[in-house]
């Protein structure tokens, strides 16, 4: 920190500034950028109740919004897959609608997911589980299964199950 004129620190002053002499005083209400007393010192974020609540409210709406375009990725998704059930046999005799599946599946499974197993590897790493972690085994079970059978030729394929958990719990976070 620079020191002052009188040889104080630049930092958030543990006195009120009134007590400061007048030359301290208007340095740090300079390099603040304002003639407020209360206002905070450059590159300092202000602290306090209202701030701590308006940073909390901030936040919860950024997480809020993330799940939101999570939740619109993911849902027309599995309404395509839930409407695939209903003709299995159809969907599974062609090819190209299997590695559709695959195609479609695959960004949901990682990139609306991505939370999920983000935080089921946290909590590896620590030795626990949480639900990350149950959501995280079941869907890649899941998906990694459909992937081997896809691969195969098999038509036993499981994405839907994958792609409509994550579209449920994407839609309960948000």
């Amino acid at each position: 920190a620079r020191p002052l004129p009188r040889g104080r620190p630049v930092e958030r002053p543990s006195e009120p500034l009134a007590r400061w002499p007048r030359a301290d005083r208007c340095h740090v209400l300079r390099r603040a950028g304002g003639d407020d007393p209360a206002a905070p010192l450059a590159g300092h974020p202000p602290s306090g109740a209202p701030h701590q609540a308006r940073r909390a409210e901030e936040d919860e709406e950024r997480r809020r919004a993330e799940w939101l375009r999570r939740t619109l990725l993911a849902a027309p998704i599995a309404l395509i897959f839930v409407a695939s059930m209903f003709f299995h046999d159809v969907v599974m005799e062609r090819t190209w609608l299997r590695w559709a599946m695959f195609a479609l599946a695959t960004p949901v499974q990682f990139g609306v997911g991505w939370p999920i197993l983000r935080g089921a590897v946290e909590r590896a790493r620590h030795r626990a589980a949480n639900m990350d972690t149950l959501i995280a085994v079941g869907t890649l079970s899941a998906y990694g299964y459909s992937v081997g059978q896809l691969l195969t030729g098999g038509t036993d394929l499981y994405f839907e199950a994958s792609v409509v958990i994550i579209a449920f719990i994407a839609l309960g976070r948000f």
